[in-house]
């Protein structure tokens, strides 16, 4: 009979309504781990890599620059029809990758938000914190999405990193985590998006009118 069936499909939709989640929604769900590894942004393998000349452009312009290293989706730029442009955050400084008929996909920013005053800021569902003190949380923009989006703290830094990403959850699980050996053995053949930060890096750079600076740790 079909009762039971309608019953059964009514019982879902209620359901959905208390919880404030649409029909086919995507919903989060809540992980939380401890990373005894060092974070992706001290890979050495990443040494000598190039690195796109508009994050350092924008980050000497940055009110925050002080105390907020760049940190660099390395190799993004490689991603078929990736575009970086500046974007706007006040008091900091932002780099934003545009794909075909998708601007602003996924990108990065290290905020104004000084995270040495007092303040609280949204907790995601899904966090990682690596042993040297740098933390991660992430989930659904504004716990309803439908882009994703990280708040990164990086042990050393005071203000709060920004990653976010139209593409989905596994993409920006791909921006915030070192991809695993295996994952990685293609690394020069295909664009594998990892976080590099360059602030044990030398970041004199004079020439910011190249597209790319090849960088070395100091």
């Amino acid at each position: 009979m079909m009762i039971p069936k309608i019953i059964a499909v009514l019982v879902a939709w209620i359901a959905c309504l208390g919880t404030g989640v649409a029909i086919g929604q995507e919903v989060d769900t809540t992980t939380g781990s401890t990373s005894e590894s060092p974070p992706p942004w001290e890979n050495p393998s990443a040494t000598g890599k190039s690195v796109p000349a508009i994050y350092i452009s924008e980050w000497k312009k940055a009110e925050n620059r002080d105390r907020c290293q760049p940190l660099i989706l390395l190799g993004a730029e490689r991603e078929p029809g990736a575009r970086t442009r500046r974007a706007e955050f006040a008091g900091g400084w932002a780099v934003a990758y545009d794909l075909p008929g998708e601007r602003s996909a996924f990108g990065i920013a290290g905020t104004g938000l000084d995270l040495d005053r007092n303040g609280s800021t949204f907790n995601f569902p899904n966090t990682i914190t690596w042993a040297e003190g740098s933390s991660v949380s992430y989930g659904l923009e504004g716990g309803t999405g439908p882009g994703y989006l990280a708040y990164l703290k990086v042990s050393g830094q005071s203000c709060l990193y920004n990653i976010w990403s139209k593409r989905g959850k596994v993409h920006l699980e791909h921006l915030i985590i070192e991809p695993s050996p295996s994952q990685s053995s293609d690394r020069d053949e295909v664009p594998v998006l990892q976080i590099l930060s360059i602030e044990a890096i030398n970041i004199l750079v004079q020439d910011v009118s190249l597209s790319f600076h090849c960088i070395s740790k100091k």
